[in-house]
């Protein structure tokens, strides 16, 4: 690489003066102007650690971007009228006492065995997995036997306006505000109170409780009209005899998916892999996820399927996500896959699947806050004229109520009245923004060089203007030096060639060419001794034929040798 020579260090010191008195970024000219060496060395030493400091900060702040912060922000809004939530009632006993007939048998035998009422429930569960789906509903309670009354916003309305889910461990579940597509009817509520929303009077038959129904009364859910609920998960209690007043209001929450958070939005889940309830007009859950990922996992190890989730059978049934052959058959879990399934189970309670790495949660979600409330229901005093209204009611509908026992206490152990409506029309917004964007690493960027540097972003223009200079003065610098020693090569070559040449010219006899050859290998002492590599010194005549003049005031020897005297000879 050509070194640099003293005048053309002196020529970039004097761009460098000039960019010093030029510049706009603080003590730089102080650095460079400065004529007694002590101040020059003071501010050099500051500019230099300012300039370090300031990328120091700046490494932090480029550390922060990339971890990418987010901020939750909270917002109250207000609408004229807002969407009431779906409603889910599930009666707290799964099967009719009047449809169990089949199961009596078991009943003595777990009464024998001495099992207690979870055990019984779990062998109940496994009983009814050789039962079709059909056969689980006309087991159940039903909607139509169950409904006395029911208002929404003053109007009336009735069991068909409620959709059926059946659930293994929970039995007939009925949802009022369903969103999927063959229930796409929106129930909107104009104004707050319990006059303006849901009210709805069950009757739970709690002549019809199996034995080992623990608790008489009904399960709410509230939810997102397009979401599948499982009502083992959560919900709200609803004892007989009691008024239940479930005031609401709405909250939306919105968050950002990766890199900001650990969540992801509706547009981006996968049909095949997490939203398997897609098809039937459901949304993305996770407890959906997680639900069909056990599913999947005990299909995968078991070979069956149970059927404790709403249509899970019609959701699996997509062969390209069991990966079940044309002609292979989906299995029901029955009572010779107990064991395996309980593996399968006790692995996903300990997360030990994946489902956990696979179900994340999703970003866009819409919850309900709620107050409750309880009064006892009919009052004392109003209890002759309900129980006239209930059998008008049974009339009016071509149904017979059979009443049994004394009439107000047959009340207060079988009806009850829930009330579902917003307390306000305002409602919570919560959604996360990025607490360090594109623009804020910018400012603060700036900010850290305009505090220590006085930089900005003409100031950058400037330095890389000077750059520029000096790397194109640098370039020709190395550009005049590389042509310098190129023609130096060149002039070296074509010497050689001519003391080569004429040593072959054919006046020469063999002796001389010897000599000529060896004299132009030899050096420029050697040169001068007249008698190269120990030979005679030709003639006076000779030297001028053949122009081999052996004395020279440069040394020219070739970098190799291109003839050797035995070639000659």
């Amino acid at each position: 690489m050509p070194k640099f020579k003293l005048h053309e260090l002196r020529e970039i010191n004097e761009m460098y003066q000039d960019f010093g008195q030029m510049t706009t970024m603080h003590g730089i000219k102080r650095a460079a102007v400065s004529k007694q060496l002590w101040i020059k060395l003071i501010w050099t030493g500051l500019v230099i650690a300012a300039l370090s400091y300031a990328f120091y900060q700046i490494s932090q702040t480029v550390n922060t971007y990339y971890s990418y912060p987010s901020s939750i922000g909270l917002s109250i809004e207000a609408d004229h009228e807002l969407e009431l939530p779906a409603v889910t009632i599930c009666n707290l006993n799964r099967i009719r006492v009047s449809k169990a007939d089949f199961l009596q048998s078991h009943f003595e035998e777990w009464k024998m065995n001495n099992l207690t009422v979870p055990q019984q429930m779990q062998k109940l569960s496994i009983a009814l997995h050789n039962y079709s789906r059909e056969s689980k509903e006309e087991l159940g309670h039903k909607v139509s036997d169950m409904m006395l009354s029911c208002l929404f916003n003053s109007d009336a309305c009735n069991a068909s306006d409620f959709k059926l889910d059946t659930f293994i461990n929970n039995g007939n579940c009925y949802t009022f505000g369903d969103k999927t597509v063959n229930n796409s009817k929106s129930w909107f509520v104009t104004k707050a109170g319990p006059a303006n929303g849901l009210i709805i009077e069950l009757d739970i038959e709690q002549d019809e409780y199996l034995p080992i129904t623990e608790s008489a009364g009904i399960k709410v859910l509230l939810h997102s009209g397009s979401e599948i609920v499982f009502p083992d998960n959560s919900g709200i209690l609803a004892a007989p005899g009691f008024v239940t007043s479930i005031g609401i209001r709405r909250s939306e929450t919105s968050l950002l998916p990766a890199p900001y958070g650990n969540c992801i939005s509706q547009s981006n889940v996968s049909n095949e892999i997490k939203n398997l309830y897609k098809n039937m007009g459901y949304d993305y859950t996770k407890d959906a996820c997680l639900r069909t990922c056990l599913q999947i996992k005990i299909h995968d190890s078991c070979d069956c399927i149970e059927t404790d989730v709403a249509n899970i059978i019609q959701v699996l049934n997509d062969r390209s996500v069991l990966d079940l052959a044309p002609n292979e058959t989906l299995q029901i879990c029955n009572t010779t896959h107990t064991e395996c399934v309980t593996g399968v189970e006790e692995q996903f309670q300990k997360r030990l699947l994946g489902c956990e790495d696979i179900c994340l949660p999703v970003c866009e979600q819409i919850g309900y806050l709620t107050t409750v409330s309880t009064a006892t229901w009919p009052a004392k005093r109003y209890m002759e004229n309900y129980i006239q209204f209930v059998n008008n009611s049974a009339t009016a509908n071509n149904k017979t109520y059979n009443w049994t026992g004394e009439p107000r206490q047959h009340a207060l152990d079988n009806f009850l009245r829930l009330e579902i409506y917003y307390e306000t029309l305002r409602y919570e917004s919560f959604a996360s923004s990025p607490t360090f964007d594109w623009n804020s690493l910018l400012g603060n960027i700036g900010g850290q060089l305009g505090l220590w540097l006085g930089f900005s972003v003409l100031t950058a223009i400037e330095v890389c203007q000077f750059i520029l200079e000096v790397s194109v003065h640098v370039g020709r610098i190395y550009y005049r030096k590389h042509r310098k020693s190129k023609n130096t090569e060149e002039q070296n070559e074509n010497s050689t060639d001519r003391r080569l040449s004429s040593a072959f010219a054919p006046t020469l006899t063999q002796e001389d060419r010897k000599a000529s050859v060896a004299f132009a290998n030899s050096t420029r002492s050697e040169r001068r001794t007249s008698v190269p590599f120990g030979l005679a010194p030709p003639k006076q005549e000779t030297r001028r034929a053949s122009l081999a003049v052996p004395y020279f005031e440069y040394e020219r020897r070739p970098s190799f040798d291109f003839v050797h005297i035995e070639e000659v000879a």
